[in-house]
């Protein structure tokens, strides 16, 4: 296990960085954690406290909410009768959860440790990448490199505010780790701000909100003078920066073309006809959704035949909300599943938080906020429809549990 130590743990290093700078990264690391599991299975010598049977007992319920989008994929795959195995593809990543985590508990929460700097270099990376492309091409286009600039800004910013809440980790004096950490937060807000990904923006209040408020040990009077400054250093930045004012008003404009009844093809129009359509669709098949495969096109197309949304709309692979997608598709399964993806992990780390060690509360922390902020990011886009995004969430939540689980161990050893 010594040597493949440091293989796990480079693997953990590197997928934050590897998911926003390289085509394939996400999944080359995901698919290598999950073939190096197998292995360890299968040779391991001896059984320890975190063996894979004890793993799936003690925590059913994070496993069952990581793969719930498998089971509502099934489900309603065995009421059409109709069977695609191309379709289980993405949210298998979410399920890759179980044999990931047991992995990770092979090894200690110290060196699970090293992720925090994954964080940073994925934070510098991300928006050194979105510069340079910026910088060499005369418009932004709608795909950086190989993704779609929204979740790309989304995650930037994930991974910007988990460079900070890192600091958590850190021991007091340890001036230069802060420093780094702080320009990763900065990169990571920077990348999010040139992705000019509205979604993120509205997350970054009310993260910045659910952060302080975990933040127990500090003062009220303290916490409400932090969330000042930064609400007045967000208004201010919004006052200076025309291209924040611009899709600010562009996004006004749009709602009021789609309200007016003048243009229903704006941006923003074509967002709410489909989660409009979505919610039909719900209606229409509320157990068992429309299918993953029958959305697009032909369940779109036959929306635009009823005017219920225009054809425009019908040149879009899903619904721009991870709920509404997951409803029309899946039905009540499907929504029961990405509620549990969202709450079930979010509780077990809201539970890390209260927590008298700080390094687990830093890492209740870290969790939270990855729940908190792609349930946010999903009432814009469909969040998980991108394989490499289900590996960067699965992944992230795996070290951060891991990490609670085994610090929870050595405390209690000792």
């Amino acid at each position: 296990m010594r040597y493949l130590k440091f293989v796990i743990l480079f693997i953990v290093m590197c997928f934050p960085v590897l998911t926003m700078t390289v085509k394939g990264g996400a999944n080359t690391c995901i698919y290598s954690l999950l073939l190096l599991s197998l292995v360890y299975f299968v040779f391991q010598r001896k059984q320890d406290a975190f063996s894979f049977s004890y793993l799936l007992k003690r925590y059913w319920p994070m496993h069952l909410a990581m793969a719930g989008m498998i089971f509502a994929i099934l489900a309603n795959q065995i009421s059409t009768s109709n069977f695609f195995l191309k379709t289980y593809d993405t949210p298998s990543r979410l399920a890759f959860f179980l044999p990931i985590t047991w992995l990770l508990l092979q090894i200690s929460a110290s060196d699970l440790k090293l992720f925090q700097w994954g964080l940073v270099a994925g934070a510098v990376g991300s928006a050194i990448k979105i510069e340079w492309i910026g910088l060499s091409q005369s418009s932004m286009p709608g795909i950086i490199d190989f993704m779609n600039r929204i979740p790309y800004g989304d995650v930037s910013l994930m991974l910007g505010i988990l460079s900070l809440l890192s600091i958590g980790w850190n021991r007091r004096g340890d001036k230069l780790s802060v420093a780094i950490k702080i320009i990763g937060g900065i990169s990571g807000i920077y990348a999010s701000y040139l992705s000019e990904a509205r979604g993120g923006w509205i997350a970054l209040p009310i993260l910045a909100f659910v952060i302080l408020s975990m933040l127990n040990k500090t003062k009220l009077n303290h916490r409400f003078a932090i969330f000042a400054i930064a609400l007045i250093l967000m208004v201010s930045t919004y006052g200076f920066n025309k291209i924040i004012q611009d899709r600010v008003h562009a996004a006004a404009s749009d709602i009021t073309k789609f309200v007016d009844g003048e243009n229903q093809d704006t941006s923003v129009g074509i967002r709410f006809q489909l989660w409009r359509g979505s919610w039909v669709l719900f209606k229409e098949h509320p157990v068992f959704g429309v299918g993953r495969e029958e959305f697009y096109p032909d369940a779109l197309q036959d929306l635009a035949k009823r005017h219920v949304i225009t054809q425009q709309a019908t040149d879009f692979g899903h619904s721009h909300n991870e709920f509404f997608y997951n409803m029309a598709t899946l039905g009540i399964f499907g929504l029961l599943a990405i509620l549990a993806i969202f709450f079930v992990p979010g509780y077990y780390f809201l539970q890390a938080t209260r927590h008298s060690d700080r390094d687990i509360k830093t890492a209740g922390r870290m969790g939270l906020t990855l729940c908190l902020g792609f349930l946010i990011f999903g009432l814009t886009e469909a969040i998980f429809f991108m394989p490499a995004i289900c590996a960067f969430f699965s992944m992230s939540v795996a070290v951060c549990f891991a990490f609670v689980v085994k610090r929870k161990e050595a405390l209690a050893s000792s």
